[in-house]
């Protein structure tokens, strides 16, 4: 058994700066991203509604992305990702949301990055 690979795309009307805080910083992921957000030695904690899973940070990099790998997932080459893109035409800044999810929980998925998203324009005040 194998995961799917989501890459969404989602366009976010701030500075890069402010986005790689909102994407990296624990205490501003917990405005948007999750209830409760920690992070030591490498290892981030989220919980939402009461339930809590772990990830061991794999890279960050400054106003640029995060990837974590979430410990209790057992598929060997998952991970999740959030990288920022500026387009080179309009200058618009996106947050590339990359995640891995069964095959029956596509729309799930991306229902909830949407609504994670949506959380983070209000974050940004658009």
């Amino acid at each position: 058994m194998t995961k799917t690979k989501l890459e969404l795309e989602f366009i976010v009307h701030c500075s890069t700066h402010i986005l790689f805080n909102c994407i990296s910083n624990p205490s501003n992921l917990e405005e948007w991203f999750a209830d409760s957000v920690n992070m030591k030695n490498n290892v981030l904690s989220f919980k939402w509604e009461g339930e809590e899973r772990q990830a061991d940070l794999i890279t960050i990099k400054k106003d640029s992305s995060i990837k974590w790998r979430w410990k209790d997932d057992g598929f060997e080459g998952t991970f999740c990702e959030m990288r920022i893109k500026i387009d080179e035409m309009t200058d618009e800044v996106a947050l590339i949301v990359t995640d891995f999810c069964d095959d029956d929980d596509i729309d799930d998925t991306k229902m909830l990055w949407d609504m994670a998203i949506e959380n983070l324009h209000r974050v940004i005040g658009r």
